[in-house]
């Protein structure tokens, strides 16, 4: 199995300040490990990680486990690959939900509808993947992400 993790940086759990580079990196190293693990006793050989906040600029995690790739921003994921399934760690609530860190992609926008069905982050990264034949099998995050992650 080959597995695709998307990871945002808000909704990690602890991050309150997005300018402490070195906390928050430490933040979300512990959260994808945790995921990786698992997912490694669980006999998944092939995991690909991509770092969507900020575009993959901050660059978060290191490249520390055998079998396990990481790249930076979406632009850089390989679809000639075949995934399985997708993972979205760290993910917050979409604009106008009044929580810590609620956005959609940027500040200014306010809101971005899907048909009839307005989206955030989440939503618009499941219908993304899934366009490519990837279900998302997992999302975490912020409190308040459980409407949109449905």
């Amino acid at each position: 199995m080959n597995v695709l993790i998307l990871y945002d940086l808000e909704g990690v759990i602890g991050v309150r300040n997005l300018d402490d580079t070195m906390q928050n990196s430490k933040l979300m190293e512990a959260e994808v490990n945790i995921v990786v693990e698992t997912l490694k006793e669980e006999g998944i050989e092939k995991i690909t990680i991509c770092e969507v906040h900020n575009g993959g600029s901050q660059k978060l995690i290191k490249p520390i486990w055998k079998n396990v790739s990481v790249i930076y921003g979406i632009s850089n994921i390989d679809f000639s690959h075949s995934y399985d399934s997708a993972f979205l760690l760290g993910f917050h609530t979409r604009s106008g939900m009044r929580k810590y860190f609620s956005h959609t992609m940027r500040p200014d926008i306010k809101t971005v509808w899907v048909g009839e069905e307005e989206v955030g982050e989440i939503g618009l990264f499941t219908y993304w993947l899934r366009n490519h034949g990837i279900t998302v099998m997992l999302c975490s995050g912020e409190g308040g992400i459980e409407e949109e992650a449905e």
